[in-house]
């Protein structure tokens, strides 16, 4: 009897130890499966902040071509202006007639 008893001590001891074995790999495998987690959130936060930052930018590009939109038809309307003028210049001046 007593040999029976020991073999399943041993048999117990064996099998506690694979069920450790088992538990520290899967709290190993856990660990790294949070690490992973972590560095994909703070992936996602730098991509946030990126989106964000793209954001700003691009208000300001926008800004910026409204601007120039903005200086080109006042630069558009001088120019009819001159135009105008120029034409009624030439206007008056053809019918002007120089006789002495």
């Amino acid at each position: 009897m007593p040999q029976i008893s020991k073999q399943m001590l041993e048999s117990v001891k064996k099998l506690v130890k694979d069920i450790r074995k088992e538990i520290k790999k899967q709290k190993d495998e856990l660990v790294d499966e949070e690490n992973r987690l972590k560095v994909e959130e703070r992936m996602l936060i730098e991509l946030d902040e990126k989106k964000d930052e793209l954001a700003e930018d691009q208000k300001y590009i926008v800004m910026a071509v409204k601007d120039e939109i903005a200086m080109q038809k006042d630069e558009i309307s001088e120019l009819e202006i001159d135009l105008e003028l120029l034409y009624k210049k030439h206007e008056v001046l053809s019918h002007d007639t120089w006789s002495f």
